[in-house]
């Protein structure tokens, strides 16, 4: 992965999820849209975090203990994260009444 290669896919990310938030909240963005940039924004911060921040704490959380991340660890630690953040938006949203199902 060539880092400038990255670097315009991380700001076609941030264009795209700002206009997928506007759209949002002016209702005319289907969940199925919204839970499938946000797949898409995982598999990307996946392909960062693995080109840059490759250490997982390992153990108890008070040790100091760090390990180098396999691929399945970052796709754990990364779908785990964008689950609980999306779910929270999303109940967010709809308690608001900004997301109809």
């Amino acid at each position: 992965h060539s880092q400038r290669a990255l670097q315009v896919a991380g700001f076609s990310l941030a264009v795209a999820a700002s206009v997928a938030w506007v759209m949002t909240a002016m209702g005319t963005l289907s969940s199925g849209a919204i839970i499938g940039w946000w797949f898409g924004w995982s598999v990307y911060e996946v392909l960062i975090r693995l080109s840059g921040k490759r250490y997982v704490k390992d153990g108890p959380w008070w040790q100091d203990h760090y390990r180098r991340a396999s691929v399945m660890d970052m796709l754990s630690y990364v779908g785990f994260k964008n689950l609980l953040i999306g779910a929270a938006l999303f109940l967010a949203l709809k308690a608001l009444g900004l997301l109809s199902l």
